[in-house]
Protein backbone atom coordinates (compact mmCIF):
# COMPACT_ATOMS: atom_id res chain seq x y z
CA UNK A 1 0.00 0.00 0.00
CA UNK A 2 2.54 2.47 0.85
CA UNK A 3 4.78 1.95 -2.26
CA UNK A 4 1.88 2.48 -4.72
CA UNK A 5 1.09 5.76 -2.51
CA UNK A 6 4.77 6.73 -3.50
CA UNK A 7 4.51 5.55 -7.11
CA UNK A 8 1.15 7.84 -7.61
CA UNK A 9 2.78 10.56 -5.83
CA UNK A 10 6.13 10.59 -8.20
CA UNK A 11 3.56 10.29 -11.05
CA UNK A 12 1.35 12.97 -10.12
CA UNK A 13 4.42 15.34 -9.24
CA UNK A 14 6.07 14.31 -12.73
CA UNK A 15 2.64 15.54 -14.67
CA UNK A 16 2.40 18.45 -12.54
CA UNK A 17 5.74 19.96 -13.34
CA UNK A 18 5.45 19.31 -17.14
CA UNK A 19 5.60 22.81 -18.12
CA UNK A 20 3.59 24.23 -21.40
CA UNK A 21 5.48 25.37 -25.06
CA UNK A 22 5.62 28.95 -24.83
CA UNK A 23 6.76 31.59 -27.99
CA UNK A 24 8.33 34.72 -27.44
CA UNK A 25 8.75 37.28 -29.80
CA UNK A 26 12.06 39.07 -29.81
CA UNK A 27 11.41 42.85 -29.10
CA UNK A 28 14.31 43.75 -30.87
CA UNK A 29 14.27 41.28 -33.88
CA UNK A 30 10.63 41.44 -35.43
CA UNK A 31 11.44 37.93 -37.32
CA UNK A 32 13.05 36.05 -34.57
CA UNK A 33 10.79 33.88 -32.05
CA UNK A 34 11.93 31.69 -29.14
CA UNK A 35 10.35 28.81 -28.24
CA UNK A 36 10.28 27.79 -24.51
CA UNK A 37 9.76 24.38 -23.14
CA UNK A 38 9.36 22.82 -26.62
CA UNK A 39 8.03 18.92 -26.96
CA UNK A 40 10.99 16.83 -27.45
CA UNK A 41 8.92 14.93 -29.89
CA UNK A 42 9.71 16.35 -33.30
CA UNK A 43 6.01 16.19 -34.59
CA UNK A 44 4.64 17.65 -31.62
CA UNK A 45 6.99 20.63 -32.32
CA UNK A 46 5.82 20.92 -35.71
CA UNK A 47 2.26 20.79 -34.59
CA UNK A 48 2.79 23.78 -32.19
CA UNK A 49 4.66 25.86 -35.03
CA UNK A 50 1.58 25.54 -37.74
CA UNK A 51 -0.70 26.27 -35.01
CA UNK A 52 1.38 29.36 -33.64
CA UNK A 53 1.71 30.44 -37.35
CA UNK A 54 -2.12 29.83 -38.16
CA UNK A 55 -3.76 31.90 -34.70
CA UNK A 56 -0.90 34.76 -35.92
CA UNK A 57 -2.48 35.31 -39.44
CA UNK A 58 -0.82 39.29 -39.00
CA UNK A 59 3.02 37.70 -39.85
CA UNK A 60 1.55 35.54 -42.78
CA UNK A 61 2.31 38.65 -45.28
CA UNK A 62 4.42 38.46 -48.59
CA UNK A 63 7.85 38.26 -47.98
CA UNK A 64 7.22 37.58 -44.18
CA UNK A 65 10.49 35.33 -42.99
CA UNK A 66 10.12 34.01 -39.26
CA UNK A 67 13.10 32.05 -37.59
CA UNK A 68 12.16 29.74 -34.60
CA UNK A 69 15.01 28.93 -31.79
CA UNK A 70 14.67 27.31 -28.72
CA UNK A 71 14.91 29.62 -25.75
CA UNK A 72 18.17 28.83 -23.67
CA UNK A 73 20.53 31.03 -21.78
CA UNK A 74 22.37 32.05 -24.87
CA UNK A 75 19.41 32.85 -27.26
CA UNK A 76 17.75 34.73 -24.78
CA UNK A 77 19.72 37.57 -25.08
CA UNK A 78 18.27 38.47 -28.79
CA UNK A 79 14.69 39.39 -27.18
CA UNK A 80 15.71 42.61 -25.74
CA UNK A 81 19.48 43.21 -27.56
CA UNK A 82 19.78 43.60 -31.70
CA UNK A 83 22.52 41.49 -33.14
CA UNK A 84 25.80 42.52 -33.23
CA UNK A 85 27.70 41.49 -35.99
CA UNK A 86 31.44 43.86 -34.89
CA UNK A 87 34.23 42.84 -33.61
CA UNK A 88 35.59 39.87 -31.56
CA UNK A 89 32.97 39.34 -29.74
CA UNK A 90 30.10 39.33 -32.21
CA UNK A 91 26.71 37.82 -31.09
CA UNK A 92 24.66 37.05 -34.08
CA UNK A 93 21.47 34.37 -33.44
CA UNK A 94 23.27 32.57 -36.65
CA UNK A 95 25.93 31.61 -34.13
CA UNK A 96 23.50 29.48 -32.18
CA UNK A 97 21.94 28.06 -35.02
CA UNK A 98 22.95 24.48 -35.12
CA UNK A 99 22.53 23.89 -31.06
CA UNK A 100 19.42 25.80 -31.06
CA UNK A 101 17.85 26.37 -34.48
CA UNK A 102 14.41 24.96 -34.65
CA UNK A 103 12.79 26.13 -37.99
CA UNK A 104 12.67 29.26 -40.42
CA UNK A 105 9.27 29.72 -42.31
CA UNK A 106 8.84 32.00 -44.84
CA UNK A 107 5.93 33.00 -47.36
CA UNK A 108 6.17 34.31 -50.74
CA UNK A 109 3.71 34.50 -53.86
CA UNK A 110 3.08 31.52 -55.91
CA UNK A 111 4.78 31.69 -58.81
CA UNK A 112 1.91 31.14 -61.25
CA UNK A 113 -0.71 33.10 -59.52
CA UNK A 114 0.69 36.31 -57.90
CA UNK A 115 -2.70 36.46 -56.02
CA UNK A 116 -2.16 33.14 -53.55
CA UNK A 117 0.93 32.94 -51.21
CA UNK A 118 2.41 29.77 -49.89
CA UNK A 119 4.61 29.33 -47.18
CA UNK A 120 7.05 26.72 -46.50
CA UNK A 121 8.17 25.62 -43.13
CA UNK A 122 11.78 24.09 -43.36
CA UNK A 123 13.49 22.75 -40.11
CA UNK A 124 17.07 23.01 -39.41
CA UNK A 125 19.58 19.85 -40.35
CA UNK A 126 22.17 20.41 -37.76
CA UNK A 127 24.19 17.43 -39.21
CA UNK A 128 24.64 18.89 -42.63
CA UNK A 129 24.47 22.48 -41.49
CA UNK A 130 21.35 23.29 -43.99
CA UNK A 131 18.00 23.12 -44.46
CA UNK A 132 15.78 19.95 -44.67
CA UNK A 133 13.08 20.23 -48.31
CA UNK A 134 10.23 21.99 -46.64
CA UNK A 135 8.25 19.74 -44.37
CA UNK A 136 4.95 21.84 -43.96
CA UNK A 137 3.23 24.13 -46.48
CA UNK A 138 0.80 26.63 -45.30
CA UNK A 139 -1.36 27.40 -48.57
CA UNK A 140 -0.72 25.90 -51.53
CA UNK A 141 -0.01 26.67 -55.12
CA UNK A 142 -2.18 25.25 -57.39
Amino acid sequence: MKKSFVFTAIILLLFSCKKETEFIESKTIHKLILVKNPPKNDSLVKNQLVDFLVKNPHRLIDGCLIEFYIYTSNTKYFLKNNEDSGGFSSEEIINYQDRDGIARFRINKCKNDSTKLVGELRFYNSRKYNFYKPDTIIYKCQ
